[in-house]
């Protein structure tokens, strides 16, 4: 047999594809910081990011220093972009890895828009230069508004987002009607929010998120935190998968509100969430969310050294309605109650299998697993379920009820000594 053309057709294959591959990664650019680092970058990282999409995708690889943005910068084809890495809590004197420095406050730093499915950004630090600290013998602070970091917008489809850092920003990353929009490794300082997903109307999901005070824990931006930060917020989001979230002081963990189409969070699946220095772990202002935790530890102080609740302060608060399962769910330094419910016209179902409530360091003269009011005039209540005997431990001198209020039937099973 004469396998010469045989070999002729496998050398044609390999040599074309070998073009066709080399062909596909020509859109790849690496980058320079500017050697005058108050020079705007945006334009020119604009311009590699046109030449890769118009090249067919590729990848933009920012080395590391700083990139000045006056502008942002648009992504609107599947390519990748990627630092160098970054250093947590970088100082002015030695600043490593790749840096995205933000200078304008009415624009998102980098958008990722229709046609952008499977795009992903990786391996970078973000700042906001124009966040300064409190002046000296200040009573207030205020963080300066900004758009989000990170804004993706009618993507419908996937987007990843890979050890992102933000040392001192407004709001982080921001997903309307994303589709598959996946953040693993979400790390930094927020003042507003560090992830907002809404019309989200696939699986989406939020893996390694830790807010902490890389910047400052001056007590004055811990406080404007306490009042504000909303660490992740949900509106209409069609299922998400959420886990290995440490969410530090804020307002909320996580608060679920009406979305902008008036859709709301169902079907939310949550792994480890821990919460410290925090108002309300978990707080929901919509009408029919429904969630599963397996884990949550919630730990209400004020400030970050007081030793003493937030006032008000509880694990998880209802103002619409809601259908939750919980697993293991630990509280501590928290106020008045571990679950507030306040909606007046929507009653809620809550079940969990193993609780404990921690009221030792709370001042308030009576303390309750829930404080809710009538959740319906005609007579309905909202229902608590815990699996087992919660334990509780109250402040010396403070008196116990299981449920303040007319609002709740509460129940669990009396153990019997074996």
């Amino acid at each position: 047999m004469n396998f010469f053309p045989y070999i002729r057709f496998l050398v044609l294959v390999l040599v074309f594809g070998v073009a066709n591959v080399a062909s596909a990664a020509s859109g790849s650019e690496g980058m320079n910081p500017p050697s005058n680092q108050e020079n705007d970058a945006s334009l020119s990282i604009q311009s590699s990011i046109d030449r890769i999409c118009h090249a067919g995708g590729g990848e933009l690889h920012l080395k590391a220093g700083i990139y000045h943005l006056h502008t942002g910068v648009h992504v609107p084809c599947a390519m990748n972009i990627t630092g160098e890495g970054w250093q947590e809590g970088p100082q002015a004197t030695h600043i490593g890895g790749t840096w995205l420095s933000i200078e304008e406050q009415s624009q998102p730093a980098i958008s990722f828009v229709d046609g952008s499915k499977g795009a992903s950004i990786r391996a970078i630090g973000f700042d906001e230069p124009l966040q300064t600290l409190p002046a000296h013998n200040a009573s207030f602070w205020q963080p300066v508004k900004f758009a989000p970091v990170i804004f993706i917008k009618d993507v419908r489809g996937y987007t990843y987002i890979r050890n992102i850092y933000m040392h001192r920003i407004y709001s982080g990353i921001e997903s309307q009607n994303g589709g598959r929009t996946t953040i693993d490794g979400l790390y930094g300082q927020f003042f507003q929010n560090a992830v907002l997903l809404d019309g989200e109307m696939d699986i989406s999901r939020v893996n390694q998120v830790h807010s902490w005070p890389y910047w400052s824990d001056n007590p004055l931006i811990i406080a404007y935190q306490q009042k504000n930060l909303d660490t992740i917020i949900m509106g209409r989001v069609d299922g998400a998968f959420i886990d290995n979230v440490f969410a530090y002081a804020a307002r909320t963990g996580m608060l679920m509100k009406r979305g902008n189409d008036g859709g709301v969070a169902t079907g939310i699946q949550v792994g480890k969430f821990e919460c410290d220095s925090v108002a309300h772990c978990a707080r929901i202002d919509a009408v029919g969310v429904t969630a599963m935790v397996d884990e949550m530890r919630q730990f209400g102080q004020e400030g970050i050294a007081s030793g003493h609740p937030l006032p008000a302060s509880d694990a998880i608060q209802i103002n619409g309605q809601a259908s939750l399962l919980l697993g293991q769910v630990e509280a501590r330094l928290i106020d008045r109650s571990f679950l507030t419910i306040n909606s007046p016209s929507n009653c809620s179902n809550i079940r969990i299998s193993g609780l404990l409530s921690d009221f030792s360091r709370s001042s308030a003269p009576v303390a309750s697993l829930v404080n809710s009011r009538r959740c319906d005039q005609k007579g309905a209540v909202n229902q608590f379920f815990v699996a087992m005997e919660p334990a509780i431990i109250s402040a010396p001198r403070q008196k116990f009820v299981p449920s303040s209020g007319e609002g709740t039937d509460l129940f669990w099973p009396t153990p019997d000594k074996r």
